[in-house]
């Protein structure tokens, strides 16, 4: 995914029938046929920029007209918007990740913000200035994941392993085979979000790791990926490695 913040406006700039394109695509994909309060959330909150009344987009606001609550709603005790939030936001780069790959519009939904981030998805017909910066971050981001990979072999090879990582190999299978669509796309996002090392992305790691086993217990990469995903917490973020 890229950074919203590197954006800029351009001669280019989106217009409403792009992204409205872009939200039904997003709407109809599995990851959303699935679950309708996502589907509802997401077309509020894109539809409301769209409108130009980002301000609107308030905790109570979502709480009472996409999730049902009462008028006594207080966003202040009742945390069911901000954590519906952070499942959209993965829902939105686990499509990005899939179905959505090729997809010429990106709708992102930035940490700590209810207003998504609207943007044509970079080509090689950018700027070069902009084109080089686009090449960094990618190089970033496969420099960390690279690291993270070899530091897991590192630590296989010479018997580092924390308990919990090395229970999780002791678990895994050792037969390898297709896994499952659902078990392959948990998976996928696990890994991703392994990668960031952040104490709350490595935490949605595990979960989409721990899916991708529940449904495929015979999925032998997501055992050793949910392995290193403990090891690296606790190298990395001890806080993580001691949530259960």
């Amino acid at each position: 995914m890229q950074d919203p913040s590197s954006r800029t406006p351009s001669s280019g700039a989106l217009d409403s029938f792009s992204v409205e394109a872009q939200l039904e695509r997003i709407l109809a994909s599995a990851e959303f046929r699935k679950s309708m309060r996502m589907c509802r959330f997401l077309r509020l909150v894109t539809q409301e920029a769209l409108n130009g009344k980002p301000d609107s987009l308030k905790e109570y606001r979502i709480g009472t007209e996409i999730f049902d609550k009462n008028e006594s709603f207080d966003p202040r005790v009742d945390s069911i918007v901000r954590n519906e939030a952070r499942r959209l936001r993965r829902k939105i780069e686990m499509y990005y990740l899939t179905e959505g790959q090729s997809d010429p519009v990106l709708i992102e939904l930035p940490k700590g913000r209810y207003i998504p981030v609207f943007a044509r998805r970079e080509t090689s017909c950018e700027p070069a200035t902009q084109g080089a910066s686009l090449r960094w971050r990618k190089l970033a981001v496969a420099a960390a994941a690279l690291a993270v990979l070899i530091l897991g072999g590192w630590l296989v090879a010479h018997n580092r392993l924390s308990p919990d990582a090395t229970r999780a190999i002791s678990d895994a299978p050792t037969s390898r085979r297709q896994p499952t669509a659902a078990a392959g796309e948990a998976y996928t996002l696990g890994r991703y979000l392994l990668c960031k090392l952040t104490v709350e992305d490595m935490m949605a790691s595990r979960t989409q790791l721990e899916t991708a086993i529940r449904l495929d217990p015979s999925f032998a990469e997501a055992f050793a990926t949910l392995a290193l995903n403990h090891q690296v917490a606790s190298i990395f973020s001890p806080a993580a490695a001691n949530r259960p």
